[in-house]
């Protein structure tokens, strides 16, 4: 989904990225080679029209799997509805290796929180979604869109770096998938409970007014 009004900016992130890495080359601590990442990103490119993203990414269908599971959507910041591809942005989240989540079905109002985990060494840190300030999920767009650059860059390594990486991302698609189909599952049995109680009390308002 493009949106000229929201308020992370692609372009501008990926100028960023330029001037970064291109200084790393320069120190020695990166390899010229990723410099081809960013090279094939012009003026008009979208994030998602990045290979990584169409081999990888969108595999996260979450507009798919949220009408699978009849998720009505997530829950996010009230005052910035309309100022982030939330979409998007769970996508990042649940294809990232260097985090953890959770989706929380609220079973009344058929929307999920997203709850975001980020470890630091011994410490972590989690946060829902809906709990955030604007710069702060700005710059979950950039950590996210940086890490998965950062890995493409791994296919100028090695096919073994190659091979982890790739079994790595389908663990964690499939994770995504168990997550969809449990939320799925608890909702049906939250709705066969709710049924089964209305029987019940239909019955014994019969049962007491005849």
């Amino acid at each position: 989904m493009a949106c000229n009004t929201y308020l992370f900016d692609f372009q501008d992130f990926i100028q960023e990225l330029r001037e970064k890495w291109n200084e790393q080359i320069k120190e020695g601590s990166r390899k010229e080679e990723y410099l081809s990442i960013l090279d094939s990103i012009t003026e008009d490119t979208k994030f998602e029209d990045l290979p990584v993203y169409k081999d990888y990414i969108s595999r996260f269908d979450v507009v798919g799997t949220f009408k699978y599971a009849e998720i009505i959507g997530m829950k996010v910041p009230s005052d910035l509805e309309d100022d982030f591809d939330y979409t998007l942005l769970l996508q990042l989240v649940a294809a990232s290796l260097s985090s953890d989540y959770e989706l929380k079905l609220d079973l009344e109002s058929q929307f999920v929180d997203l709850i975001i985990t980020v470890k630091f060494g011994d410490q972590s840190v989690t946060k829902e979604l809906q709990e955030l300030w604007s710069f702060q999920i700005i710059r979950l767009f950039e950590i996210y869109i940086d890490e998965q650059l950062n890995l493409e860059g791994l296919r100028f390594e090695s096919e073994d770096d190659k091979a982890a990486l790739e079994l790595e991302r389908e663990l964690r698609f499939l994770k995504y998938r168990r997550m969809i189909t449990g939320l799925k599952i608890q909702r049906e049995i939250h709705l066969q409970n709710h049924q089964e109680k209305n029987n019940v009390d239909a019955e014994l308002d019969e049962l007491l007014n005849s």
